[in-house]
């Protein structure tokens, strides 16, 4: 199967998070809990109780399961999910003929930063600072 690659402007980023905020919120709330869950089953395994350890087992794989739903969803749409425990994620978008990704973290009302292919959250730029047309439309290469 060939996928195309989706790219983003700053305008229809900002136009995603109507669905992406919930996906986002989704998939933090399962990360959370898948975390609760592990810690559950290792004290389960110490305590060597097969029926809590296949209880939970079972609760973890459903959970996983809703985890991934929602990562495929964030793929479909052509987004990065780089930390579910922070809720960042990163729009693919070309700026200036270079890839760039503009990134969002849960909480923020609007995408306002970016930064290169390779550098992380930490290091992004205002979005002012983009080098790209605003109004530049998504585009499938």
């Amino acid at each position: 199967m060939i996928c195309s690659r989706k790219y983003f402007s700053p305008s229809s980023a900002n136009d995603s998070l109507v669905l992406v905020k919930r996906v986002v919120a989704d998939v933090m709330r399962y990360s959370m809990r898948l975390s609760e869950v592990l810690e559950m089953l290792e004290a389960a395994e110490k305590a060597r109780d097969n029926g809590r350890i296949m209880q939970l087992g079972t609760f973890f794989s459903a959970v996983a399961g809703q985890l991934r739903s929602c990562l495929e969803e964030l793929d479909e749409l052509g987004i990065v999910m780089t930390d579910s425990a922070m809720g960042i994620i990163e729009f693919p978008c070309i700026a200036d003929g270079t890839e760039v990704r503009l990134c969002w973290r849960h909480g923020e009302q609007a995408v306002m930063a970016w930064h290169e292919v390779g550098e992380s959250y930490p290091v992004r730029r205002p979005i002012h600072t983009l080098p790209v047309t605003p109004d530049l439309e998504p585009i499938a290469v």
